[in-house]
């Protein structure tokens, strides 16, 4: 793939530290997009390997956090990608399964399509469900715009959480 691993760059509003496994570029844009748009569900523990590369022992202490995706997505899809991921990521650092539900996701719109001013102007609604204390990791399948994640931020900090990091297969830089 991406001799250039991870990518870091300047995390999102709201988030503490943002990692990705690869630029949403190539092989890794294109095994994303089997496994995401493909429902090669298959793909998970592999890209869940790369991804937890770089927990640098977060997970130890951190509530694990799926972004959380519209009920319409999950039902066109047949599964939700980010949970699969974070579940995987879990599984293979040895932690308690992801929290799922701690943070939920409003209405349907998507943000595949939309340029980068109209997802930061008009990001998904996210709304607190579920109590969380300390440090959260934050697993999406792609950052692009940071509008999504950070979205996520601002709910998670309403249900009490501490330090944001995200950890993503790919990133738009």
């Amino acid at each position: 793939m991406n001799s250039e691993r991870p990518v870091w760059g300047n995390p999102p509003p709201g988030i503490h530290r943002a990692v990705a496994s690869f630029r949403h570029e190539g092989t890794a844009r294109d095994l994303l997009r089997a496994f995401k748009f493909g429902r090669m569900v298959g793909l998970a523990s592999l890209m869940a390997g790369y991804m937890a590369e770089h927990l640098d022992g977060l997970v130890a202490e951190t509530t694990v956090v799926p972004v959380p995706p519209s009920r319409l997505r999950v039902r066109m899809r047949g599964f939700d990608p980010a949970a699969l991921l974070a579940g995987k990521v879990c599984e293979l650092a040895a932690a308690p399964p992801p929290a799922s539900g701690v943070i939920l996701r409003m209405g349907h719109g998507r943000q595949r399509g939309r340029g980068r001013e109209e997802r930061i102007a008009a990001p998904p609604m996210i709304r607190p469900a579920a109590r969380v204390a300390g440090p959260v990791l934050l697993i999406d399948d792609v950052i692009t715009t940071g509008a999504t994640v950070s979205a996520c931020a601002s709910a998670l900090k309403q249900c009490g959480a501490g330090q944001i990091t995200t950890l993503s297969f790919t990133r738009r830089v």
